[in-house]
């Protein structure tokens, strides 16, 4: 594993037994060598074996390309099927020095290094073992042998693509079925680069139109998570789910028939199915009455099974009295804190969305105080939560590009409390900001010179204007009512350029604009429109310190950029 991620948390050392005194033995203390990753296009390294003179060593250099064994030849310092390796010895006092040129790749390599102790009279120092976060051995940090042989292994990795890609993540007004254009940047390996420019774009449909509301920043850029699984919600201390500030999922509900039960919990009828949107769901509070309404928290009747064809029996938690006629309320509970299949990386303060959209809007991830008012008047803490909370031993993942991944089980804690419906979800975590990206993702960039630019929509007169508010167009995309202003050559402006004020008889191309002063045009006239548009650019520079594998930086739109549907 590559020294390079420094997971190592915890050193032991283990003493071999106590070799025989010969007075004529040479020690190997040290191999020094870059165990960074390698990237495709070749690179060298240069080694170090470090110990007495005299100390004999064979070097061997393997690795397995489409299921063939091959050897690093360091004369030809090319692969090869033969093997082969390097025999020498150490002759001077500042060790044995050399120098690998690993070679070009098509594909992702991992290179498993041995250095021999040749011959009886040699061998390596004690070994002292380093272990990875997860307990096992990093064979890169650990020192010396117990055996002859020393082991280090290099990956050599697939060139990383970052991706820069314009995105509205919830679909908002004016950004559906809009067209967005990406730019992408090729880096070999891990290596740093100069500034590179960069373009992306959006697009939106006919019918729509979309203003800036300023220009984009640094921090409108994201790094979003794959899907991680929501696994079951606790209850924090003092925390009453149903009182989180949610609001009932449905209210009035007429009871048709109850009765039933078998001492643990009570069969009720509903007048209507259960509908959709649904009218209630198991785990659901159920008030409507004072018994109902005075049973609260944990001690709150609540859904425990639905049935019936229509799904409008239900089983309650405990047996109450409720007469047929009775109308009732469904209040989902609502909860801060909950299991997830993974948090490795995450932090306090990264955004959260869900593919199914059952995330509260404007939820992170955050530490979190329960706390209740004392005697006097003071205030008492009951739990305090964090963000994240690690549960297991983080799992290392190698994957075809020879990167290395971590994931590791958690608790984590919302800003906001989340539905009930949120368990079986998946959602993903957005870093947004450079600092918080490089963090999160171990991407270091640095994002300057943004420009944002609207392209000025533009369509000609088709019918004749005499004193006029009203001007029929042939093209009305990205034009938006209260917004655009029109100019032309001709146009009667007075103080200032006329705002469209409507935009009627919307044919997906013709359209019959209002403008909030009288004109006076020729037909085939041009008029330019200002302030919205259909398609927005930005252009900027981005410098790559570190990369870390595939990844797509997305420019959430949405910070600044509103959309209108006009038809």
């Amino acid at each position: 594993m590559a020294h390079e991620y420094g997971h190592s948390t915890t050193t032991s050392t283990t003493t071999s037994a106590r070799r025989q005194a010969d007075t004529s033995s040479f020690v190997i203390k040290d191999f020094i060598i870059n165990t960074d990753d390698i990237k495709a296009s070749g690179e060298s390294r240069f080694f170090s074996i470090i110990g007495d003179v005299g100390a004999g060593f064979y070097l061997e250099i393997r690795t397995t390309i489409s299921n063939v064994e091959y050897y690093y030849n360091f004369t030809t310092r090319l692969n090869q099927t033969t093997p082969t390796g390097l025999d020498s010895s150490i002759t001077s006092a500042n060790g044995y020095e050399g120098n690998i040129k690993f070679p070009k790749a098509t594909t992702a390599l991992a290179y498993t290094i041995l250095l021999l102790a040749k011959d009886t009279n040699t061998q390596h120092v004690d070994y002292i073992e380093a272990r990875d976060i997860d307990g096992s051995v990093d064979i890169n940090a650990s020192k010396g042998s117990n055996s002859l042989m020393l082991k280090k292994t290099i990956s050599q990795v697939s060139d990383a693509t970052l991706t820069i890609t314009p995105i509205s993540f919830t679909t908002a007004t004016g950004f559906s079925s809009a067209s967005f254009v990406s730019d992408s940047i090729i880096i070999q390996g891990t290596d740093s680069t100069g500034k590179i420019p960069f373009t992306i774009s959006v697009t939106s449909a006919n019918g729509s139109a979309l203003r800036t509301n300023r220009d984009a920043f640094s921090n409108d850029f994201t790094v979003k998570s794959s899907n991680k699984t929501v696994g079951d919600q606790f209850l924090i201390t003092g925390e009453d789910p149903f009182d989180n500030g949610q609001s009932a999922r449905s209210t009035s509900e007429a009871v048709h028939a109850s009765g039933g039960g078998d001492g643990v919990d009570v069969l009720i009828t509903m007048n209507n199915a259960i509908g959709s949107p649904v009218k209630w769901a198991v785990g659901d509070r159920v008030t409507g009455n004072d018994e109902l309404d005075d049973l609260t928290g944990v001690n709150a009747v609540t859904i425990v099974a639905i049935s019936g064809a229509s799904s409008n029996v239900l089983g309650l938690s405990r047996q109450i009295t409720i007469d047929h006629g009775e109308t009732l309320n469904f209040t989902e509970p609502y909860y801060r804190r909950w299991k997830i299949d993974d948090a490795y990386a995450a932090f306090s303060g990264l955004s959260v969305t869900s593919s199914a959209s059952n995330v509260v809007a404007d939820t992170s991830l955050s530490s979190f105080t329960q706390t209740t008012t004392g005697i006097d008047g003071e205030r008492v803490i009951i739990e305090e939560v964090p963000a994240v909370e690690i549960t297991s031993t983080p799992v290392y993942t190698i994957g075809g590009d020879r990167r290395l991944t971590l994931a590791a089980e958690a608790n984590i804690t919302f800003n906001n409390p989340q539905p009930l419906a949120l368990s079986g979800d998946t959602i993903n975590y957005h870093a947004y900001g450079v600092d918080n990206i490089r963090s999160f993702s171990g991407w270091d960039i640095e994002i300057t010179d943004l420009v944002t630019t609207l392209t000025q929509p533009t369509t000609t007169i088709t019918q004749i204007v005499n004193d006029s508010t009203t001007v029929r167009v042939a093209l009305g995309h990205g034009i938006m009512d209260d917004v655009s202003t029109v100019s032309s050559p001709n146009m009667n402006k007075a103080v200032a350029n006329p705002t469209v004020t409507n935009i009627g008889s919307y044919s997906g191309s013709t359209a019959i604009l209002t403008l909030s002063s009288a004109q006076t045009l020729e037909v085939g006239e041009t008029l330019t429109f200002d302030n919205a548009g259909q398609t927005i650019t930005i252009t900027g520079n981005i410098k790559i310190n570190k990369s870390s594998g595939d990844a797509i930086l997305n420019l959430d739109l949405e910070k600044f950029i509103v959309g209108t549907v006009e038809t």
